[in-house]
């Protein structure tokens, strides 16, 4: 849940209603609802209205209402995988277990994101490697590099009896590239 947009909608519900038990009512929607939202907000970055994705979908455009009103677990994963397709975007899923080992959870991560970049690599070597797009898929690469050294960095340093991690200021960018930032907050920070 996007923290200051629930504060937000929380604060709003208490001013309008003067009801404090709203709020529990408020948190518990935008829980059950993150998907939803996190589809709608999808549709909207492609410019798509309902009646659009509804035609690219092949149903009616009071179905993908619908869909866009219900909370998460009223969703199929038939109809999920319908409109991400209609966006142009595929799905990806995986499994995770509170009981597996955090180990094994961060290797499954660090190989899907290993398969990811095998893909940008595979994309420059088809263009040729000269051009803006390879310039852009090496640019981002570094970027990757980056972040993950200053979140790496910053869990180790936090580790019990761990010094901090310093890297040596020439080999710290000045200016990160403008289609990325450094991670500095949680995980949940969406790359």
């Amino acid at each position: 849940m996007n923290t200051v947009c629930g504060n937000d909608v929380e604060r709003m519900a208490v001013e309008l209603t003067g009801d404090q038990g709203a709020v529990a009512g408020i948190r518990k929607h935008l829980l059950d609802t993150q998907l939803v939202w996190t589809l709608i907000q999808m549709r909207n970055a492609s410019r798509m209205n309902q009646k659009q994705l509804a035609q690219k979908m092949g149903v009616s455009t009071s179905k993908v209402s619908r869909m866009e009103a219900v909370a998460d677990d009223d969703l199929s994963f038939g109809d999920i995988r319908a409109y991400t397709k209609a966006l142009g975007m595929d799905i990806s899923i995986m499994f995770d277990s509170a009981g597996m080992p955090a180990a094994q959870r961060i290797k499954q991560h660090v190989l899907a994101i290993h398969d990811l970049l095998e893909t940008l690599c595979e994309i420059s070597k088809e263009v040729g490697g000269g051009d803006d797009i390879s310039r852009k898929i090496k640019d981002f690469y570094g970027d990757v590099l980056f972040n993950l050294l200053l979140v790496f960095a910053k869990n180790y340093s936090s580790l019990p009896s761990c010094e901090p991690l310093q890297f040596p200021a020439q080999d710290v960018p000045q200016v990160v590239a403008p289609h990325s930032e450094p991670l500095t907050s949680t995980p949940d920070s969406r790359l």
